[in-house]
């Protein structure tokens, strides 16, 4: 199903797009999507998303999760950083 199709598999549940973007590189389109049951529960994922990447191998030290629906402006982008400081 497209994006632009009305958002919504068979279970009848949103879907949502998730594109990342790590160390300021282009954005990774989402192409498949995930049902979730809501905007919310959306926005939890990608704070998951953004974690899991952040402590990835090889780590990330800047994390963008874009989060769309069946519309083309996002509904929301999360970003993270993280630096490791070492004590002198």
């Amino acid at each position: 199903m497209r994006r632009h199709e009305l958002g919504r598999k068979r279970s009848g549940m949103p879907q949502f797009w998730f594109d990342v973007s790590r160390d300021d590189s282009e954005w990774s389109e989402d192409d498949e999507g995930t049902e979730l049951p809501s905007p919310e529960d959306a926005g939890r994922e990608a704070m998951s998303l953004a974690y899991a990447l952040a402590l990835g191998n090889p780590p990330a030290r800047y994390i963008a999760i874009r989060v769309r629906n069946h519309r083309p402006e996002p509904l929301l982008t999360i970003r993270i950083s993280a630096e490791v400081l070492k004590r002198a």
